[in-house]
């Protein structure tokens, strides 16, 4: 374990205890007219890393259009070797209910309210169905270094996870066929802005081999649109050992964090306070769903997602030897506005 953990430089950040209910709050405001983007989901995996599941509820405010603002659930369940099965049904903003005391948010065919979710969607003769109940620690990550990034217009996509490190229990249902779910890894995350950033790559894992409980790796590399022109990439990486947490996030070290988005692919570099990580994540391209994000501006990003990829991450802490941590069952998404990805568009 590591003796001296690097931590976030901002004192605001550090000193502002928010619980997994207030970073779960919602956002969405259907009248804003600058336009709006929100999501909630859970994804899990099982034991075997041979399926999984990805569930998630969004809001959409376009730019400009007050009244036209739509509320999204989604699901995809993901087995080994097959084609993912995909659903979605949208409906009008209004048709949706949400509070904060305590957190509910509920679309027509999908109801989100911790410790517990439900849903039922179809897509023609595709149906999933779901009734799981999830617990976990409820210490939030929130991978930016200050609360000015949450709080102020940059970057203009934020995102944090309420629940980084859950278990999942209870059941799904694909088609016809009976998933029970019983100890499945899993997380909650959240997102929201006024855009998805144009090119990024997140990955999460909670189920490594041979890991202590308590481990977990989530990060990201991403590039924002400002005019014609795409940003510097920015690599932001959090990592729990054994509930004992590790953060490359320092701004002012953003030049000692690499990381590399292809499309099936991400691989990263950090070093923070004498704390070094590199490692990669990769799906195959049976194992992607490709899926349609719109954008307020009305333009659309593609997201690569697949819940079966495998993570590789090699850490050393200062004077310590080095740890390896490998998985099958990992979380990629990678986004992109390239239309040549090769990866099925489902929905």
């Amino acid at each position: 374990m590591p003796a001296r953990i690097p931590r976030s430089h901002d004192l605001l950040l550090r000193l502002r205890i928010l619980t997994a209910d207030d970073w779960n709050r919602v956002r969405f405001d259907p009248d804003d007219r600058r336009g709006h983007v929100e999501s909630h989901f859970l994804k899990a995996t099982s034991p075997d890393a041979n399926r999984a599941f990805w569930i998630k509820i969004t809001f959409l405010s376009p730019k400009g259009r007050p009244g036209s603002a739509v509320a999204e659930a989604w699901a995809i369940a993901f087995e080994r070797g097959k084609a993912p099965v995909g659903v979605k049904e949208t409906v009008a903003a209004g048709a949706a209910r949400f509070g904060t005391a305590p957190m509910r948010l509920e679309v027509p065919g999908a109801l989100f309210c911790p410790p517990r979710t439900s849903g039922e969607l179809r897509n023609g003769a595709r149906r999933i169905a779901w009734d799981l109940a999830f617990e976990g620690p409820g210490e939030p990550y929130a991978p930016f270094p200050s609360m000015r990034m949450y709080d102020g217009p940059l970057p203009r996509s934020k995102l944090v996870t309420p629940y980084p490190d859950l278990r999942f229990d209870g059941v799904v249902q694909v088609d016809d066929v009976r998933w029970e779910i019983g100890g499945w890894r899993g997380m909650q995350g959240h997102n929201w802005g006024r855009s998805h950033a144009a090119r990024y790559a997140w990955a999460h894992c909670n189920a490594f081999e041979d890991a202590p409980a308590g481990t977990w790796l989530e990060g990201f590399t991403g590039q924002i649109r400002i005019g014609p022109l795409l940003t510097p990439k920015v690599t932001m990486v959090g990592l729990s050992l054994g509930g004992s947490r590790v953060r490359f996030d320092d701004l002012v070290g953003t030049l000692r964090r690499e990381g590399s988005i292809a499309y099936y692919r991400w691989t990263f570099r950090a070093e923070q306070s004498g704390h070094r990580i590199e490692g990669e994540a990769r799906a195959e391209h049976r194992d992607l769903a490709g899926l349609r994000y719109e954008n307020p501006s009305g333009a659309a990003s593609s997201c690569l997602n697949s819940k079966l990829a495998t993570m590789e991450v090699r850490y050393r802490a200062p004077a310590a030897q080095e740890i390896r941590l490998t998985s099958r069952a990992a979380a990629l998404e990678i986004g992109t506005h390239d239309e040549d990805h090769g990866v099925e568009t489902i929905l």
